[in-house]
């Protein structure tokens, strides 16, 4: 739906880069943005993903890049994942191992060695699972999009 229906929409209004699509997802959302990650698709080259509880739904998220890699699908663009580091003890989100799975994801994606794929992973100081939203959008929006000077 986002690829086939919205984006042919958003073209007919606005001005954007036929090549070049981000998906933004928190908590939910971001374990959202992961399934898209994972699924090897090219409808996204950037990906900002926060607290996704990688771990949910009895590990589908690592299954599938499991799947993902022994069949060779091919992980490109660059991913932003981030987290509030209050979650890991927060009663309610260290229940839903968000920070560990988050880890976890981030080490298996760089492990893997996936060649056209870039990783960060960002903890906030101080932050929660509601809180660090404003902080993971800024910076993530931030390393993604990063302007570059260009010299003349």
């Amino acid at each position: 739906m986002l690829v086939d229906e919205l984006r042919p929409q958003l073209a007919c209004e606005f001005r954007f880069d036929e090549t070049d699509h981000g998906l933004l997802g928190d908590s939910a959302g971001g374990h959202f943005a992961t399934s898209a990650l994972l699924g090897g698709t090219d409808a996204f080259r950037r990906y900002l993903i926060g607290s996704p509880a990688a771990s949910g739904c009895e590990d589908h998220l690592f299954q599938l890049e499991e799947q993902g890699s022994t069949n060779g699908t091919r992980l490109r663009g660059d991913v932003f994942l981030g987290a509030g580091e209050a979650e890991a003890t927060d009663p309610l989100t260290a229940s839903g191992d968000i920070l560990g799975s988050m880890t976890r994801l981030a080490q298996t994606l760089r492990l893997r060695d996936y060649p056209d794929l870039r990783v960060t992973c960002r903890f906030f100081p101080g932050q929660n699972h509601y809180t660090a939203v404003p902080s993971l959008i800024n910076t993530g929006l931030r390393h993604l999009y990063a302007v570059t000077a260009v010299r003349t």
